[in-house]
């Protein structure tokens, strides 16, 4: 019964990947991933989500936070072979970075992540390192200094993605330093995107930014439809102007 389920989801996001790939033919396009990207963090679930995902890299750009189940067995059980993985198959393969392709765990080198485009900067954060709060999860001093560095620093409008959920209350699955967090992006950034919680939701002029994103599960239908998938639009011109839709494809039938 499991397998038979894997195999359905992974048929959804391929289908998923075909229709972005035939709503945007325009090589500048950045797809960003907050997370969660396998379930387990195993070496096969990242070959599998390699090729799965594959067609999109040859043709955008991807951009990931690593996620609490990415590199943690359920989630929770946090494992440095499983965050290696993470590490060469998604930063070194999907976002080809090559120094990423080693059994050398250099993902405090890595993140933040910064990409910078001639319309904005991405910044990406790793907030799933925590051995103790991997569930919750924390981006730590050392990477809020960064940051706080890099967006002092930027000349373009900023987007901050991150895995987990600033603004959940719930112990289990709140973001340890979430309030410091939002301190340093507050009026600073110009979108924070950011996953964990499995639905969506969007802010306008939220703490001074323009745009916050919860993302959804992109494996599972949007609530209250059945065959129903969203995915989310920003636009950033150079003069800092943001837009934002969101896109809803339907697989056409119920599985």
């Amino acid at each position: 019964m499991k397998a038979r389920g894997l195999r359905r989801v992974n048929k959804r996001v391929k289908r998923l990947v075909a229709w972005i790939l035939d709503c945007y033919d325009d090589s500048d396009t950045i797809l960003v991933f907050t997370g969660d990207i396998v379930d387990n963090g195993s070496e096969a679930e990242y070959e599998c989500a390699r090729a799965i995902l594959e067609p999109l890299a040859e043709r955008y750009k991807l951009l990931f936070a690593p996620g609490n189940h990415d590199v943690g067995r359920m989630g929770n059980a946090f494992a440095s072979s499983l965050q290696n993985n993470f590490q060469r198959h998604v930063v070194g393969e999907l976002m080809q970075v090559p120094g990423a392709m080693t059994a050398t765990n250099r993902m405090a080198e890595l993140y933040p992540y910064v990409t910078t485009t001639k319309d904005c900067v991405l910044i990406g954060l790793d907030s799933a390192h925590d051995e103790e709060h991997l569930a919750s999860g924390s981006v730590g001093a050392r990477q809020r200094r960064r940051l706080d560095a890099l967006i002092e620093g930027a000349t373009a409008p900023v987007v901050v993605y991150v895995h987990h959920h600033p603004f959940v209350r719930r112990p289990w699955l709140a973001m340890n330093d979430a309030k410091k967090l939002m301190d340093l992006v507050r009026g600073r950034v110009h979108a924070l995107l950011f996953g964990h919680k499995h639905r969506y939701r969007t802010w306008h002029n939220r703490d001074g930014i323009c745009r916050v994103n919860a993302a959804p599960k992109t494996s599972k239908p949007r609530r209250g439809t059945k065959t129903g998938y969203c995915l989310s639009e920003l636009n950033i011109d150079g003069a800092g102007l943001v837009t934002f839709r969101n896109r809803e494809f339907f697989l056409g039938r119920r599985e």
